[in-house]
């Protein structure tokens, strides 16, 4: 059988380095070393969130951050006529105007806004002394919320900054922040040195503060270059033998092979925004139909139900959110669910200028919020998929899957 090379030269290995000024590197460096150095006290005063991923929704205007936030925030009464109209709810009675990210600690650092522009606006002050743009990437990976529940506090943010200006940002930054990926920023010695030059901190008590009772995510061993590409290899289905594959197996008559034409593909990704390359060339064979590849009372996968698809797994994301489960990112997509409860999502591409082409496959258990990779490529994930149907209708099984409607003979 022809084998495909996905081997794609932007997953793991590559680091896209900030754009940024020397001003602006030193900025980060300092802000790096604030966070380390006073992390027990910014944890303490109870107002360090690590769980807001957008910094617009912050009460506080950059001028408005002064130390004295860092004294544990003031109890109210739930009836006292003073509270101040916006406070958001961490807890019954306790005034969080002032919640703090990452980003927004600068100030206190010694990193002043300078003018009007970033006196009142997070996005001026980031772009301006950081070169840091809200959701972007780099800020993604300082900040997301995903790393509430897989490494948070101030002293963990302080680490992936200074990993940040040292490699620049992973591209598997976010299979990273949702515990699905190696934490290489933990562990590298250059980036503790920078970090510890005259803090003498000891690496495990600190990665293991600030966790609130949560237990620290399973993380994955690295993957060394040479089995990652060897993983890839082993990967026969692709966009060359998609269609040919589903024919000889019996899976699909070519008049059901049906995939999206460019028009429904722009109007996809108008509707749900930039999608890997892999998925999107998938979609283009069989995003309307595969014959009898699944069933779809028992399994959604096609174009026409991702919408169907992404409500339940948003919903059931929700749900365990509130819980112990592991975190969806904002950047995933899902691609499918069965009638088992399990939901695989992708994630969709990072902003430019990285570059991503595929995007591993990872798992919801509806039934324990766990997450979990299942492949490490879409054509990886739909190959399983593939064998699965082929294998079904070798032990001859009666027209063992099939789409509602289908008359593949």
């Amino acid at each position: 059988m022809t084998r495909f090379n996905h081997s794609d030269p932007y997953m793991r290995y590559v680091h896209y380095p900030l754009d940024i000024s020397g001003e602006q590197s030193g900025n980060l460096m300092t802000l790096a070393r604030y966070l380390a150095r006073n992390s027990q006290t910014i944890e303490s005063c109870g107002r360090f969130r690590s769980d807001i991923g957008d910094m617009l929704s912050l009460s506080l205007k950059p001028g408005e951050v002064t130390q004295a936030l860092l004294v544990a925030p003031r109890k109210i009464a739930p009836s006292d006529s003073a509270a101040p109209d916006n406070t958001a709810s961490m807890g019954t009675g306790t005034d969080t105007r002032a919640e703090l990210v990452a980003l927004a600690l600068g100030p206190l650092a010694g990193i002043t806004p300078d003018g009007y522009d970033q006196s009142n606006y997070w996005d001026g002050y980031c772009e301006a002394h950081f070169g840091i743009a809200l959701w972007s990437a780099p800020y993604d990976w300082i900040q997301d919320r995903a790393w509430a529940k897989t490494d948070p506090g101030p002293y963990a943010a302080a680490l992936r900054i200074v990993y940040l200006i040292t490699y620049g940002i992973p591209i598997n930054y976010m299979e990273i922040a949702i515990g699905q990926a190696y934490p290489y920023y933990r562990y590298d010695e250059t980036v503790w040195q920078k970090l510890n030059q005259d803090l003498q901190v000891h690496e495990s008590a600190v990665l293991n503060q600030s966790r609130h009772g949560q237990s620290a995510p399973s993380w994955p061993p690295p993957i060394r270059a040479r089995e990652w590409h060897a993983r890839y290899r082993s990967i026969w289905l692709g966009y060359g033998n998609l269609a040919h594959t589903l024919e000889t197996s019996g899976i699909a008559h070519p008049d059901t092979i049906r995939g999206l034409s460019d028009e429904e593909s722009s109007d996809l990704i108008a509707t749900w925004g930039a999608m890997p390359q892999s998925y999107l060339q998938v979609l283009s064979i069989i995003g309307h139909d595969a014959g009898r590849l699944v069933n779809d009372i028992k399994m959604l996968i096609y174009a026409d139900q991702l919408e169907r698809i992404n409500a339940l797994g948003r919903l059931v994301a929700s749900k365990w959110e509130c819980k112990d489960g592991d975190p969806v990112p904002d950047r995933a997509l899902f691609v499918g669910v069965n009638e088992r409860g399990h939901y695989w999502f992708i994630l969709k591409p990072p902003p430019a200028p990285m570059k991503r082409r595929d995007s591993a496959v990872f798992l919801l258990d509806g039934n324990t919020g766990r997450i979990s990779q299942v492949a490490i490529s879409v054509w990886e994930w739909l190959q399983a998929i593939v064998e699965q149907a082929r294998q079904s209708i070798a032990a001859g099984n009666p027209n063992p899957t099939r789409r509602k409607n289908d008359s593949t003979p």
